[in-house]
């Protein structure tokens, strides 16, 4: 089996590489475990562009049996706080539309194509993720930091989590027929931007251990 971690920074998943022995950044992110299946780990940047450029660059190369897509991000379910790891199985493209005097319109309401979600399919057993709580996600070039926004956007997406690239890497594995896992720890909730508030480290040590027990199953 091969599998593909996508992250958009190597912040996010130093400790998962340090565990397999790559502590370097630029070593070869690609290892075998004792099974013989093998792990790849690609390393987007931030945000949907460069999420869905490099992963449509390597997908013409190579090709996976399942792609996880790891990374932090913000919470606007008090169920979730600072430090949960969920699995996001679902995610709207919040600003795929256009403004109008009377509020947003959503691009399939503009009858311009697609919809505004996506949604995950993944057909191989993990035992890991009946331990994680599915949530729905919203995925956004500019994380929400103030009031305005963050009414506006709840009123229109009944998201639990929110980050900038999820629904980039979901939307391409769902086209290409991919087996494809989100997951996300909770760096912050999103409320008006106070970065005191965050814990990015703890959000980081969660993920990455979620990611190790999912991975060492194969």
């Amino acid at each position: 089996m091969r599998i593909l971690i996508v992250a958009a920074t190597i912040q996010e998943i130093q400790p998962f590489l340090n565990h397999f022995g790559h502590k370097d950044r630029d070593a070869l992110l690609i290892f075998e475990l004792n099974t013989g299946n093998e792990v790849e780990v690609l390393l987007t940047g931030v945000g949907m562009v460069a999420t869905a450029y490099q992963m449509g660059k390597k997908l013409s190369t190579y090709s996976y049996d399942l792609v996880i897509n790891a990374g932090i991000a913000g919470s606007f379910n008090t169920l979730y706080p600072i430090g949960a790891t969920v699995q996001v199985i679902e995610e709207f493209f919040a600003e795929l539309g256009a403004e109008s005097p009377s509020g947003f319109i959503a691009i399939d309401d503009l009858g311009l194509g697609e919809t505004n979600k996506v949604a995950a399919t993944n057909n191989i057993p993990i035992n890991h993720l009946y331990t994680l709580p599915k949530v729905i996600g919203v995925t956004v070039n500019k994380v929400h930091g103030n009031t305005d926004s963050i009414v506006e956007l709840e009123t229109m997406i009944d998201a639990d989590v929110e980050s900038m690239e999820g629904g980039a890497a979901m939307y391409v594995c769902v086209k290409e027929n991919i087996n494809f896992i989100e997951i996300r720890t909770i760096s912050n909730k999103v409320e008006p931007r106070n970065k005191a508030n965050w814990n990015i480290p703890l959000a980081i040590k969660n993920l990455n251990q979620t990611l190790i027990a999912i991975v060492n199953e194969f």
